[in-house]
């Protein structure tokens, strides 16, 4: 079975065990539907259901990528994933604020 929607910008081509999918921003890449089901069980990623098919958002292929690299090649399992994806969210929000304080500090000492 092949999947499309307009509002995605990916395509998914399923089997029974096993899913493909692609976007113009990520290459080919494989899971298998369990893992998939899993990743959404502990809320790391969000499915979109229409007329029964499962879609991910191509905005988080990136994330789906990374999380199975994590997984199979690391070994880590799904609470270490939610631990690592948390940490890298802090980490990446502290980085911002980071960014923020310099630009205001900047502008104190123009003055």
């Amino acid at each position: 079975m092949i999947s499309s929607a307009l509002s995605f910008s990916f395509i998914l081509i399923t089997t029974s065990d096993s899913v493909f999918f692609s976007s113009s921003s990520s290459s080919i890449t494989f899971c298998s539907v369990s893992f998939i089901e899993t990743l959404q069980d502990y809320g790391l990623i969000e499915l979109t259901v229409v007329e029964g098919t499962g879609f991910i958002n191509a905005e988080e292929l990136t994330e789906v990528e990374r999380l199975k690299r994590l997984h199979y090649d690391l070994q880590i399992n799904m609470e270490g994933l939610d631990a690592v994806r948390n940490l890298l969210q802090k980490m990446q929000n502290i980085q911002q604020e980071i960014a923020d304080l310099k630009a205001r500090l900047r502008l104190y000492e123009a003055i």
